[in-house]
């Protein structure tokens, strides 16, 4: 299955409205609760836990 998260939306977000949960604490980034491995693609890295090496290597991201 594949779910596209619009720009308007988070991973999160965009995983709910089709009906899947995902597990999730602060919403922001912040606790790690929700680091995710990247398939394909490049994520937009809107969080402030992940350190910029971490960031442009793209192998996780903070849904």
């Amino acid at each position: 299955m594949t779910i596209k998260a619009p720009a308007d939306r988070t991973v999160v977000q965009a995983l709910a409205a089709n009906g899947m949960e995902s597990i999730t604490s602060c919403d922001q980034g912040l606790c790690r609760t929700c680091l995710t491995r990247v398939l394909s693609g490049e994520p937009d890295h809107l969080n402030s836990y992940l350190p910029a090496k971490q960031q442009e290597a793209n192998a996780q991201f903070l849904a």
